[in-house]
């Protein structure tokens, strides 16, 4: 059974949860499109993996079909903090690989 166990963050159009599925699967952040009244799934936007997220924020570029995911962890046995910059395409939630970045983020500057 999912849960929406948090809303993280949302704007006008979208919403992210974060749920958790279950003993064995990790907390998930999951997109919801509004629709109306309702909040429509679309996919997964990233798991918060074995650490602890701190802090998430996610922007959406409509115009160039891109997500932008900004998130602090904790590592779980350790204090030290690190930020993560994760890109996904809007459409189908497809994650673009790290090395992508700075293309990425000069697109959406300009």
């Amino acid at each position: 059974m999912v849960m929406h166990d948090e809303k993280i963050w949302s704007n006008k159009d979208y919403v992210v949860y974060s749920e958790y599925n279950g003993f064995i699967d990790p907390e998930m952040f999951v997109l919801y499109k509004r629709d109306g009244l309702i909040d429509r799934r679309m996919y997964y936007v990233g798991d918060n993996g074995f650490g602890q997220v701190k802090e998430a924020y996610f922007s959406i570029y409509n115009n160039h079909n891109l997500i932008k995911k900004e998130v602090d962890e904790a590592e779980l046995e350790s204090d030290s903090v690190f930020h993560r910059t994760i890109f996904y395409r809007l459409t189908d939630g497809y994650h673009f690989e790290q090395d992508k970045n700075d293309s990425l983020l000069n697109v959406i500057m300009h």
